[in-house]
């Protein structure tokens, strides 16, 4: 059988021991559960490795797995792992049918969306750069690179996830990347700035610019923002901070969720979502809220209907 139901792959994932055969000693991370287009997936661990695991559910699920993974193990390693179990999953009684699962081995780091505000500048370009060779060098687009679908190690090694999409020929990924370096230059950290100093006592850390009259300081209580007096007129509440561009900048609650302010520290699209990247062209938002994603205007009004792309 070449695929199953996302709702029999979530029974199969809170009752492995029953209802996989080769992989029923994982420990599946409850509430990791979600779906794409083509796959159920979830985060578990085997082994004491961590991995995340895939069954197919739409016809042309298990031709995009075959393919990636004939990719993926001609690059000896450097593409990861993403080895697939045929027959591995009883998709239905009493005759039984198996699908097959994806087990893709997941990095330790943070995604990339969050190494956005602890990462140094030039640490997170080499990451960028390192991953683009690797791509060229196997001929390979990626083809569905997120900051969600990118994990950054302790290293600053960038490891890509959801890896089902890559096909054969390099370049596919170049308006991604060149999409990525603009909000590394527009959130990463200064390239004098350490990790530890953002959990530091008061100061207004002189490696962040004067920005539309007002420069990103750091309190015991988290982000906030000065002006050109070094008054602070935004309090310091936020996990991570923009620096402001447009008179918009994005803060990240201690709660991890995302919104957009204003200079006075107003709520334009209020910090309950999960990303949003804004395009200063144009003055637009695409703010994702679990796997879906909508446009809000300049003035954080929806622009679009809530969709998966």
């Amino acid at each position: 059988m070449q695929q199953c139901t996302y709702t029999t792959f979530i029974t199969a994932m809170r009752n492995p021991n029953a209802l996989l055969r080769s992989l029923r000693d994982v420990v599946i991370e409850v509430g990791t559960e979600q779906h794409t287009k083509h796959f159920g997936e979830c985060h578990a661990t085997k082994d004491g490795r961590g991995i995340t695991l895939y069954a197919p559910i739409s016809p042309e699920a298990m031709t995009l797995a075959n393919n990636a993974a004939s990719i993926i193990s001609a690059a000896n390693g450097e593409l990861g792992n993403f080895d697939i179990i045929a027959e591995e999953l009883l998709c239905s009684n009493p005759i039984p049918s198996y699908c097959s699962v994806i087990v893709e081995d997941r990095a330790s780091g943070i995604p990339l969306r969050e190494a956005l505000y602890t990462h140094t500048k030039s640490n997170l370009l080499r990451g960028m750069k390192r991953l683009r060779e690797v791509l060229r060098l196997h001929d390979v687009s990626h083809n569905h690179l997120t900051l969600d679908n990118i994990v950054v190690d302790a290293a600053h090694t960038w490891h890509t996830t959801h890896n089902y999409y890559m096909s054969r020929g390099a370049g596919g990924d170049d308006n991604i990347f060149s999409r990525i370096a603009s909000l590394i230059d527009e959130r990463a950290l200064p390239d004098n700035m350490e990790l530890h100093d953002v959990y530091a006592p008061y100061t207004t850390m002189r490696g962040y610019p004067l920005v539309c009259h007002r420069r990103r300081v750091i309190t015991p209580e988290g982000i906030g923002f000065e002006d050109d007096s070094g008054n602070i007129v935004i309090e310091g509440k936020y996990l991570r901070a923009t620096d402001f561009n447009e008179n918009r900048a994005i803060v990240v609650t201690h709660e991890f969720k995302t919104g957009i302010i204003d200079r006075d520290g107003r709520n334009v699209i209020a910090p309950i979502y999960d990303d949003i990247e804004y395009d200063t062209i144009e003055g637009t938002s695409r703010v994702r809220l679990g796997n879906r994603y909508a446009m809000f205007d300049y003035n954080g009004e929806q622009m679009t209907e809530w969709s998966e792309n």
